[in-house]
């Protein structure tokens, strides 16, 4: 019911604002009016799919949930993560118009956001790093992605060295995992992964570039 008031409430608010309120053209109305929409059936879906249905009335506010569950990629079935960390890629492509400095300062931000979220969902949830969280991976990709070049090759690379960070935890990503608790555990090891990849893929970027 939560995620159902919400969407709709999103759907045709951002039509209203298409349709002149604010002067917002109205196709970008209706791409909000569809994401809107995928985000209150993804809120319905927790319900359904993991009995959630009250609980989720313990979340402070469906942003959080949506935040923490990446926009709905961290319900999907198979590889959540994966997709989790497919849904960081635009959002590393917006932020590469910045200055190195300014898209350090929304890494920095990112994180304390994802760590605040992440805790609290996970407190809520009653499990131990649910795998429906996934804006650590989210994160964790804009860290990999920081200060490096947004080409094709260099995102397809990161992505790929990133993933596989991520899911083979060599040191020290496990023991960051194993050291912390709640939000900062599920965060920070992605952060780790993320910093690697950075490492590894800027190596990467000077051997092409000196070739």
């Amino acid at each position: 019911a939560l995620g159902l008031r919400f969407g709709c409430a999103g759907r045709w608010g951002c039509v209203l604002v298409g349709d002149g309120i604010v002067g917002v053209p109205l196709g970008l109305s209706w791409g909000c009016a569809c994401f809107a929409c995928w985000l209150h059936w993804g809120c319905v879906w927790v319900g359904v799919a993991f009995g959630l249905g009250s609980r989720l009335d313990w979340v402070r506010g469906w942003i959080g949930v949506a935040v923490a569950f990446g926009l709905g990629s961290g319900l999907l079935p198979v590889a959540p993560g994966t997709f989790g960390t497919l849904l960081a890629i635009p959002l590393v492509l917006l932020l590469s118009f910045l200055d190195a400095w300014l898209y350090a300062i929304m890494c920095v931000a990112f994180v304390g956001l994802a760590i605040m979220v992440a805790d609290r969902v996970e407190h809520q949830l009653g499990q131990e790093d649910p795998g429906v969280i996934v804006i650590d991976e989210v994160v964790g990709f804009m860290v990999a992605m920081a200060f490096l070049p947004a080409k094709l090759w260099v995102v397809v690379i990161a992505f790929v060295i990133f993933r596989l960070f991520d899911i083979l935890k060599p040191p020290p990503v496990d023991w960051i995992e194993q050291r912390f608790k709640g939000g900062v555990a599920i965060v920070a090891d992605d952060v780790v992964a993320g910093l690697l990849t950075n490492a590894v893929v800027h190596l990467l970027v000077l051997l092409v570039a000196s070739s």
